[in-house]
């Protein structure tokens, strides 16, 4: 094929239903040791549930007060790996509102942050 030719290929998605679905059950390690790809999925919902429980305090403690530059960039750091979650989110979204105009150059790392981890959501608006 020529270097300069272009191939283009379109894929038409069907909206029908499926005839029959075949379910599948997933389990990893070995022996004793297996473990279903649910009970990974119940664990990861018991992790946000339980991070957003320790973090909460934590936000509303420096949000409370005057945090160090160093202590918020800790929180920040930790909260970031769990805001793909609404409620934790929110979490960081507090704490981003209340030091912009404190800290607002690690706020504005942590913003870029987020967009680079989660998405482009303008997380220190009002209206997020």
């Amino acid at each position: 094929m020529d270097n300069d030719e272009q191939v283009e290929t379109v894929v038409l998605l069907s909206h029908k239903s499926p005839d029959s679905v075949i379910n599948v059950k997933v389990e990893f390690g070995e022996g004793d040791d297996k473990i279903s790809l649910d009970a990974i999925a119940e664990q990861i919902v018991q992790l946000h549930q339980k991070a957003y429980e320790v973090y909460l305090p934590l936000v509303e403690d420096v949000c409370n007060r005057t945090a160090s530059e160093d202590e918020l960039s800790h929180l920040l750091d930790y909260l970031l790996d769990f805001v793909c979650e609404e409620k934790k989110l929110g979490l960081y979204k507090k704490v981003c509102r209340k030091y912009l105009d404190v800290c607002p150059g690690c706020i504005k790392d942590y913003i870029e942050a987020y967009r680079e981890m989660w998405g482009e959501e303008d997380i220190y608006g009002e209206n997020c």
